[in-house]
């Protein structure tokens, strides 16, 4: 049994993962990063190994963030750093924010999108209001979102820094409600981050979609897995007679 989802009229997206592809965009980006910085001459050669431990060391650094562990600023200022610790090359918290800094100029203007991205955006935008709720910076997000085709899709970008708190924390979802004037019975939440994304959306009674290509189709009361996006239409069709 699934959720109900005969009353949505708005979908609040996540943003990187979920719509955007941030690894594929991210290896990009620190293939310029290794080279710029001679990553080779401080011992770490293999390209593909230091792409896996970032992209290992970052989705720590994020579950920490999601958790109130950390900062975004103790993120942006550690992660380099801890990216080489874990190759054993020590570098200086300058060097990693230099590293960092390269990173964040970069990465908003790649373009790779998640598969059916588009597919899916242009099946619901005639019948659904859509937005994204994230918990990246909102200039941040909207250069992504600009870069990779989608942002006429969406009326509202709602992000950590406009509404002051991050999800999973009921705060951001409550002002995201205010800001697309919805009830919880109206919004649906879609999202690959099971604590922020769904946990958090669930706590507030939005119905939830957990988008995991890992993982096989799963239902039950509160909330759906899905491992492509494509599943999306097919959910909210019997409903809505979406074509």
């Amino acid at each position: 049994m699934s959720p109900d989802f005969s009353q949505v009229k708005h979908i609040f997206f996540d943003l990187d993962h979920t719509l955007w592809d941030f690894e594929e965009n991210a290896k990009i980006c620190l293939t310029d990063i290794f080279h710029t910085h001679h990553i080779p001459e401080l011992g770490v050669t293999d390209f593909d190994l230091f792409f896996q431990t970032f992209s290992q060391v970052n989705k720590t650094f994020w579950y920490l963030l999601d958790t109130k562990q950390i900062t975004h600023e103790e993120l942006r200022k550690e992660r380099f750093r801890s990216t080489l610790a874990d190759l054993n090359v020590v570098i200086s918290e300058a060097e990693s924010e230099a590293m960092n800094t390269q990173f964040l100029a970069l990465l908003p203007n790649q373009a790779h999108l998640m598969p059916h991205t588009l597919e899916i955006l242009s099946a619901l935008k005639p019948h659904f209001q859509l937005h994204v709720l994230s918990n990246g910076f909102e200039q941040v997000q909207r250069k992504k979102m600009a870069s990779g085709g989608i942002l006429p899709y969406f009326t509202h970008v709602i992000t950590h820094d406009m509404a002051q708190a991050h999800k999973p924390s009921p705060a951001i979802f409550m002002y995201a409600l205010i800001t697309a004037n919805c009830s919880p019975h109206e919004a649906l939440m879609v999202g690959d981050n099971w604590v922020a994304d769904i946990e958090g959306a669930m706590h507030m009674g939005i119905p939830a979609i957990h988008y995991d290509p890992t993982q096989d189709l799963q239902e039950s009361p509160q909330f759906v897995r899905i491992p492509s996006l494509h599943h999306i239409p097919q959910l909210l069709r019997p409903c809505l007679s979406l074509s």
